[in-house]
């Protein structure tokens, strides 16, 4: 008995059908998504210091940029930390990996400059540090410990600023095993060394930021999609049984 071009038609399209599920099936794998702050209930700390007078602060805001148009705080110049707990992720590697890593932050106020450079960092303590080569300040963009992850970018709004994409060096923080994901938000483009006349006439710091400890306003965070990985043997036996099915149809129709 002949098969007909319908019945042909209907067996081609139910191999496809099965053959496409399983291409298509890494797809529609299932996304999850997770977040860290700097929220000290998350475990996270974050805080701001300065060069020039040489303090630092935490507490409800985070100021990043010069300090104050007077001649006495010229020199001044302050960075945000943001310090992300990694032991309070809650990941399984062996079913999802990691596909995507979002830095925001709530910006509060912004005054006369508005440019943001993000730098990358291997801290270790929830501590803000000086150091001999100003480890946390921001008299270099870069130095032994950061470095930079979003070039110098505009901040014109208030209210909450993301993403900025932090996958690879969040992956990378990870992958070392490193308690804690670092970065810091400073305004080097405005920066003037200590002892060469600061930035006079500029209104105090660029901007601010709102920190883990304020209540009324968007958290530092980082937000981390996943997506599940497909086990081998699900897959393996949607593509054995699409390729069967193809193979079948054509020594048939030969």
């Amino acid at each position: 008995m002949k098969t007909t071009i319908s019945t042909r038609l209907s067996s081609l399209l139910l191999a496809a059908g099965i053959l496409a599920a399983a291409l298509s099936a890494t797809s529609s794998i299932h996304a999850s998504t997770y977040t860290l702050t700097t929220k000290s209930s998350d475990g996270g700390f974050d805080g701001w210091i300065t060069v020039g007078n040489q303090s630092n602060s935490d507490g409800t805001q985070l100021r990043v940029g010069n300090a104050w148009s007077t001649f006495s705080d010229a020199n001044r110049s302050a960075s945000a930390i943001l310090m992300f707990d990694l032991s309070k992720l809650d990941i399984d590697f062996t079913k999802e990996q990691i596909v995507s890593v979002t830095l925001s932050f709530y910006v509060t106020t912004i005054n006369s400059a508005n440019t943001i450079t993000i730098t990358h960092g291997t801290k270790a303590t929830k501590t803000l540090v000086y150091g001999p080569n100003n480890e946390d300040t921001p008299t270099t963009l870069t130095n032994n410990r950061w470095t930079t992850v979003v070039g110098a970018t505009s901040v014109t709004k208030t209210g909450l600023i993301s993403p900025y994409d932090v996958t690879t060096t969040f992956l990378s923080d990870v992958a070392a095993s490193n308690a804690y994901s670092s970065y810091r938000l400073a305004q080097a483009d405005t920066y003037i060394a200590p002892g060469s006349g600061g930035k006079q006439g500029v209104a105090s710091w660029g901007f601010i930021v709102a920190s883990g400890d304020q209540t009324t306003n968007a958290v530092p965070t980082l937000t981390i999609t996943t997506q599940s990985i497909p086990e081998p043997a699900h897959l393996g036996i949607l593509l054995g049984g699409g390729i069967l099915s193809l193979v079948l149809f054509i020594k048939r129709h030969r």
